[in-house]
């Protein structure tokens, strides 16, 4: 007899992949408990990974690259501005990442 159910489809799996992102960076912008963000932080990156869905530019600057921390200013993560730059550099492991602020004049 054969099984029933069989495969999902492709599109259900990215949708249900989109919908798990979304819902992993809602809990890393809400904060809600230190506890939980390293491992939402770690999902989100590795269900992007696993799916070949691009982080948002969003995500993106939540996560340390390295070591796959949460970058929660003044917790986990130093934020200065020098000279037009913002420098964001992960207490965890020390990575350090510049992006060119917005309005410069």
């Amino acid at each position: 007899m054969a099984r029933q159910g069989g495969r999902r489809n492709s599109a259900s799996r990215k949708k249900a992949a989109l919908d798990a992102m979304d819902y992993l960076e809602e809990i890393l912008t809400e904060n809600i408990s230190s506890e939980i963000a390293p491992s939402a932080a770690a999902q989100l990156s590795a269900v992007g990974q696993r799916h070949k869905i691009p982080l948002s530019p969003n995500s993106k600057r939540l996560i340390c690259r390295e070591c796959k921390s949460p970058l929660i200013p003044g917790k986990t993560s130093r934020v200065r501005i020098r000279e037009g730059i913002l420098v964001t550099t992960c207490l965890d492991c020390g990575r350090v990442s510049r992006r060119p602020t917005r309005g410069e004049a």
